[in-house]
C-alpha cells in the first residue's frame, strides 16, 4: 500500500489471492478468507497513508477485489462481504485464469449486481414497477435530502398501491424535518414517517419486501436478500429519484413530472 500511496494514482488496489480457475473449494474458500483479511488491512492502511501530511495524494481511493475462482456461490457470498465494506469501488478478479469464457460470463454475471457500481441512469431503462420507496436512513437522510424529496412531493400523492417510508437519519434532522414542514408534506402525499432506524434497509423490520416485489431505496447496499426476500429487487437511487418514483409507481426522474 505504500508503493501504490507513493505513486500517487487516483486508485489502489487492495492485495489479493488470484486462485487457480481449476482449483478445489476448499482451496478456494481458504484464499478468499486471507484476500477478505487482506482486504481489512489495506483498508486500514489506506486510512492511515491518505491522513498524512505528506501523503502524495490524499484522495487516493481504495478498490476491493472479489475473488472465488470458478465457484459462484463463493463469488456472490465474497460480493455481499466486500460490498458491507464502504470501498470506493469493486473489481471482480481472478478471470481470464484458465476457466473458459462460459465460466467468465457466468461469474460477472452472478457476481456484477450484487456491487453497489452496477449503475444506470433512469432514462437508459425500460419502465419498472415498484412496490416500494424507501427515502432516508443513515446515508440519504440528511436535511438536505429530505427538502429535496418534499419539494417533489408537495402537492403530489404517492402511487395508489405503493408503499413509501421515510427515514430521517437522526432526531436532530427528524426535528428540523417537523419544524420545516417536511413531515406534513410527506404525510399529506400519502408516506410514513419513521423515527431514525435501520429498519428495512438491514431487512429487519418496517418494509421486508415479499417474493418477486420492488423497490427504490436510497439506501447503500443492494445485495440479493437485504431487504427481505432473495427473490425481491432492490433499486439504489438519490432522494430526487426515489420521490419521482413514488409519484409515478415505477422508477422515475423528476423531469418525467415536469420539474
Amino acid at each position: 500500500m505504500q508503493i501504490q500511496s507513493n505513486l500517487g494514482s487516483t486508485i489502489a488496489m487492495a492485495f489479493d489471492e488470484c486462485a487457480p480457475s481449476k482449483a478445489d473449494r476448499m482451496y478456494v474458500q481458504n484464499s478468499v478468507e486471507r484476500t477478505t483479511r487482506w482486504l481489512q488491512r489495506c483498508q486500514a492502511e489506506m486510512k492511515r497513508l491518505n491522513s498524512l501530511e505528506d501523503t502524495v495524494n490524499p484522495h487516493q481511493l481504495l478498490f476491493g477485489i472479489n475473488q472465488g475462482a470458478i465457484y459462484e456461490d463463493i463469488r456472490i457470498e465474497h460480493a455481499k462481504r466486500i460490498a458491507e465494506m464502504d470501498l470506493d469501488g469493486y473489481a471482480v478478479g481472478g478471470l481470464a485464469v484458465g476457466e473458459s469464457h462460459e465460466d467468465m460470463y457466468r461469474i460477472l454475471e452472478a457476481v456484477v449486481p450484487h456491487l453497489p457500481e452496477n449503475t444506470h441512469t433512469v432514462d437508459s431503462i425500460d419502465d419498472i414497477k415498484i412496490d416500494q420507496v424507501v427515502i432516508g436512513s443513515c446515508t440519504n437522510g440528511r436535511i438536505d435530502d429530505l427538502r429535496c424529496a418534499a419539494k417533489i412531493l408537495e402537492g403530489r400523492n404517492v402511487a395508489k398501491g405503493l408503499r413509501v417510508i421515510v427515514i430521517p437519519a437522526t432526531q436532530k434532522i427528524y426535528m428540523q424535518a417537523i419544524e420545516e414542514g417536511l413531515v406534513q408534506t410527506f404525510i399529506k402525499a400519502g408516506a410514513v414517517v419513521s423515527t431514525p432506524t435501520c429498519g428495512p434497509c438491514l431487512g429487519g423490520y418496517m418494509g421486508i419486501l415479499a417474493e418477486g416485489e420492488r423497490c427504490v431505496s436510497t439506501t447503500n447496499r443492494n445485495f440479493v436478500g437485504r431487504m427481505g426476500h432473495v427473490d425481491s429487487e432492490i433499486y439504489l437511487a438519490s432522494p430526487a429519484v426515489a420521490a419521482a418514483s413514488a409519484v409515478t409507481g415505477k422508477i422515475s426522474q423528476p423531469s418525467d413530472l415536469g420539474l
